[in-house]
C-alpha cells in the first residue's frame, strides 16, 4: 500500500491523473489507513470530485490525529457542494486551532455569505482584514461586502485599497466603476 501511496502523492504532485488508480490501490490495501484517505481527499478535489473529496475527508477526519487541513479541505468541498452550513462549521472549527489562516477565513466568509448572513460575513472579512491586510482577496471580499450591506464609502475605500494590489488592480477598478454607477 505504501508504494502506491507514494506514487499517488507524486503523481498528484506532477498533476497525473494516474494518482486515482494508485490511491485506489492504496485504499484496497489499506482501506482505513487515515494518510491514504486524506490523500485521497486531495486527489478528488484536484480532480473535482467534490462529493468524493467530503466523503474521504470525513472518514479521515474520524482518525484519532487527523492530519491538519484537512477541516479546511473538507469545507472547500462543501461550499463546492452549496453545503454553507457545514462548511462554515468546518471552517470555525479550525480557526478554532488556527486563528489567523488567511484560507478558512475566506471560505468561512463566503460560507456565511451562501447562508445568507452578511453580517457574520462582514465580521469575518473585518477580522480578516486585521490578519493579512495587504491580502487582495480579503480586500475585494470586504468591499463586496460593505457594498451588499449598504455602506458605499466603507466599499469604495475598500475597492480603492484592492486597486493597489496589483493581483486585484483589474477586478477592483471594474467594481469601483460598477459601484459608482449604481450610485
Amino acid at each position: 500500500a505504501r508504494a502506491y501511496g507514494e506514487r499517488a502523492r507524486l503523481s498528484l504532485a506532477a498533476d497525473n491523473p494516474a494518482a486515482l488508480t494508485d490511491i485506489a490501490m492504496a485504499l484496497r490495501i489499506e482501506p482505513n489507513e487515515p494518510r491514504w484517505l486524506a490523500l485521497a481527499a486531495r486527489i478528488h478535489l484536484a480532480t473535482g470530485d467534490l462529493a468524493a473529496t467530503e466523503r474521504f475527508a470525513g472518514l479521515a477526519l474520524a482518525a484519532p490525529a487527523p492530519e491538519p487541513g484537512l477541516l479546511v479541505l473538507r469545507a472547500k468541498a462543501r461550499l463546492g457542494l452549496r453545503n454553507f452550513g457545514g462548511a462554515a462549521e468546518d471552517t470555525t472549527a479550525h480557526l478554532a486551532l488556527r486563528a489567523t489562516d488567511t484560507e478558512a477565513l475566506l471560505i468561512r466568509i463566503e460560507a456565511r455569505t451562501g447562508q445568507g448572513d452578511l453580517k457574520a460575513a462582514l465580521a469575518d472579512a473585518e477580522a480578516a482584514r486585521n490578519v493579512r491586510s495587504d491580502d487582495a482577496r480579503i480586500l475585494l471580499a470586504l468591499a463586496e461586502l460593505r457594498r451588499r450591506n449598504g455602506d458605499a464609502p466603507g466599499a469604495i475605500g475598500a475597492f480603492e485599497d484592492a486597486a493597489g494590489r496589483p493581483d486585484a488592480a483589474l477586478l477592483a477598478n471594474k467594481r469601483l466603476g460598477d459601484l459608482y454607477a449604481e450610485i
